[in-house]
């Protein structure tokens, strides 16, 4: 072993596409991601051994949609502290995932819902005024969270 990569692509292992997603949760999710990343990085910049300082400053640590990239090309950084600061690393990737990756669920969770709830409006009888209302309403947020367009309420 030498170099080191822990990516992650949450959207497989939760099951997802984020190409599929609305924008707004496809936004959401990257805050998410964002988050995780950030708490990765201050994970190995605060736990991560120094002697020289080139293997810490060669992590590289970026989040792609639902990917999460966590790498280091140093031919030696497996070996660091006999590859127990590397195996720290990877344990905190998993640990985060577990974190980040229940928010992400519940995102998705909710989405699904909302998704479900403006089905069952849709379903309403046609040319009922409560159904007719509902079904416009409907129209109009999903036109607004495919970011179509901003429409006044």
């Amino acid at each position: 072993m030498s170099a080191v990569d822990f990516t992650i692509d949450v959207g497989q292992r939760l099951g997802f596409v984020p190409s599929t997603l609305a924008p707004a949760v496809r936004s959401e999710i990257a805050d998410v991601m964002d988050a995780y990343a950030d708490d990765v990085e201050t994970f190995v910049f605060s736990d991560w051994p120094v002697d020289t300082g080139r293997s810490l400053r060669a992590w590289t640590i970026y989040t792609d949609g639902a990917v999460l990239v966590v790498r280091n090309a140093v031919e030696y950084v497996s070996w660091v502290n006999q590859g127990e600061s590397a195996d720290r690393i990877e344990l905190e990737v998993e640990r985060g995932f577990r974190r980040f990756g229940g928010e992400i669920s519940q995102i998705l969770e909710a989405a699904e819902r909302e998704r479900r709830r403006r089905e069952q409006i849709a379903r309403q009888p046609r040319g009922s005024l409560i159904g007719d209302i509902a079904r416009a309403e409907a129209a109009r947020q999903l036109l607004i969270m495919a970011g179509v367009a901003d429409l006044p309420g």
